[in-house]
């Protein structure tokens, strides 16, 4: 289902490129200044102290200078408030420039000329390709895309792998599943691996049936297993809109097998997260439009699957793990396997 979204926002590398740009306009501002006081001080010519001249009473000639008057000249004024926007602009050049290394550092990655401390990133995305999941899976291949192209030149090395769950109406497993694999600088594969992923995701569709999220995770859990001996950042995503409640399509009632399921699950979840220092998890629900347009059973349904979401976000030792907003998942990832 649907994500609340929201009308305004920027994202991670929006950040960024507005620090960068900021910086060059104050830049740009403060040589503009510069210039203006330098021909002001170049131009103005030096003003003598003013001298009267007046015959003493045994007829010597005194001469009296004039103390000015100590009240700055609109001139002097002018030049003053000058360079009280110059002060100012120092200090938020100064603060621009700081929160560009911050983001540079957080970042992580490459630099020209050499590299910066192994950053190795294994990235597990479930995502629920049941019903009206249509909307979101355009958004998940928008956000594969970008990482694609951009991850790889950021870190050593990437991994990326999906398990697309569905039961069909006869309630088989028609999961799909892409394997963990490696995605490559495009300089070192011509492109290939993060097209192969892109293309993979992006031929994904929503169809009717249920959603056996409770294998789903089990799957992708055994990806990172199945990997070996890992030193990085290993990052577990979630996308869904309904919890481990259907035993079947259409399937509205919950049983207390389901609850216990889901009790296991947050537990198994959790442990795995707590088990490795660089583990993260991403728990995103989708159901907010289905909690709002139904009733009944079905309704307490997507309101224990919400409840279950913000569970499994809650039970992880890291913050920025539970959202339901769709232009949260693309920096959310990025921070996820950059942190």
């Amino acid at each position: 289902m649907k994500f609340r979204t929201r009308s305004s926002g920027t994202s991670f590398y929006e950040t960024v490129s507005d620090l960068m740009f900021g910086t060059m306009a104050i830049v740009v501002m403060l040589m503009c200044i510069f210039m203006v006081l330098n021909r002001k001080s170049e131009g103005a010519p030096a003003t003598p102290p003013d001298t009267l001249e007046q015959q003493s009473s045994d007829g010597e000639i005194e001469t009296l200078v004039c103390v000015p008057d100590p009240t700055p000249s609109p001139h002097e004024l002018e030049l003053g408030g000058l360079q009280a926007q110059v002060d100012e602009l120092r200090q938020s050049l100064a603060s621009a420039q700081e929160e560009n290394r911050n983001a540079n550092e957080a970042f992580g990655g490459r630099e020209q000329g050499g590299e910066r401390e192994a950053h190795h990133v294994q990235l597990v995305i479930a995502v629920d390709v049941t019903g009206s999941m249509q909307r979101e899976l355009d958004e998940l291949a928008e956000s594969i895309a970008l990482l694609g192209e951009t991850l790889p030149r950021m870190v050593n090395s990437v991994a990326v792998g999906v398990v697309a769950y569905r039961r069909d109406a006869q309630n088989r497993d028609v999961s799909a599943v892409y394997p963990l694999s490696p995605v490559r600088p495009a300089h070192q594969d011509q492109g290939r691996s993060a097209k192969n992923l892109r293309s993979w995701v992006q031929a994904l569709r929503a169809e009717a049936g249920s959603a056996p999220l409770g294998s789903a995770l089990k799957r992708a859990l055994a990806m990172f297993d199945a990997a070996g001996t890992f030193h990085g950042q290993q990052v577990l995503m979630v996308l869904g809109d309904v919890g481990p409640f259907e035993d079947g399509w259409q399937d509205q009632s919950i049983t207390a097998a389901n609850r216990e399921q889901a009790r296991a699950l947050v537990e198994q979840v959790a442990q795995w997260q707590k088990s490795g220092p660089g583990r993260r998890l991403l728990a995103l629900f989708s159901g907010l439009d289905e909690i709002a347009k139904s009733s009944g059973q079905q309704q307490q349904k997507f309101l224990e699957s919400q409840a279950f979401f913000r569970r499994l976000g809650d039970a992880v030792l890291h913050d920025e793990a539970y959202s339901e907003n769709s232009s949260d998942m693309t920096a959310l990832i990025f921070l996820a396997t950059l942190g």
